[in-house]
């Protein structure tokens, strides 16, 4: 018996229903992303803007976070120096999981790492 591509959606319990972790390419239910600028003194007074799938999202301070969600299963993040173009060093993308709960780490423009919770 072949198998139907519906038959290969993954699902979840909601209120007593399955129901599809992805709908229409969305994540069901958001994924929280935390951003964390960890402390660094080399790059305390530069103001860094972090770009989330090719939006401006936030200006953070320096060992300050910010958490957000996201319905993308794939994901873009980078950092731009106020006045100069995209950081490609900086880029990460990352794939979430409907629900699941993302720390990214940047130490000034650098990328530190990811966890998962």
């Amino acid at each position: 018996m072949a198998v139907k591509k519906a038959d290969l959606i993954p699902t979840v319990l909601k209120d007593g229903q399955i129901v599809p972790d992805i709908t229409d390419g969305f994540l069901n239910p958001p994924a929280i992303i935390t951003f964390y600028r960890d402390r660094s003194f080399s790059a305390s007074m530069v103001p860094i803007n972090y770009i989330f799938n090719n939006k401006d999202i936030i200006k953070i301070g320096n060992g300050k976070s910010a958490s957000f969600t996201t319905t993308s299963a794939v994901n873009t993040f980078t950092t731009k120096e106020t006045q100069k173009d995209f950081d490609d060093t900086a880029l990460i993308e990352f794939v979430a999981r409907p629900g699941e709960h993302i720390s990214i780490h940047y130490k000034s423009f650098q990328f530190e790492q990811i966890q998962r919770h």
